[in-house]
């Protein structure tokens, strides 16, 4: 943060920082969560294909963010890949798996844009 605050962008740029540097589909972090969760934690989870909510054409969707904020700044390395950081946070949620069971209605979509 410091970094980001001492190189503040050029009058009347916008600049969007973002801190990570891979980018997977929904359905790709779906199943690496799903690979993860076999491997790590013993688990056989099922991935559910819900309908978009958004009222977009799904070719509007599409993302590709400005990764290069960070790294022009020399403060960004990468010190894990999205595999192994989804392992460390299954293995953090562990201890809290009654808990995340109890609000699991909670992480159920709930919004409609359509009809």
């Amino acid at each position: 943060m410091a970094a980001l605050i001492e190189n503040p962008p050029k009058d009347g740029e916008f600049r969007t920082v973002h801190h990570y540097r891979e980018i997977r589909t929904l359905n790709e972090m779906a199943e690496l969560v799903r690979r993860a969760s076999r491997q790590i934690l013993g688990y056989e989870p099922e991935i559910a294909h819900l309908p978009n909510p958004r009222v977009e054409p799904e070719e509007d969707l599409s993302y590709e963010p400005e990764r290069k904020v960070l790294a022009r700044l020399g403060i960004y390395g990468l010190t894990r890949v999205m595999d192994e950081e989804v392992a460390v946070m299954l293995k953090d949620l562990v201890p809290y798996v009654d808990r995340v069971r109890r609000i699991e209605a909670l992480f159920k979509p709930r919004v409609r844009w359509r009809d």
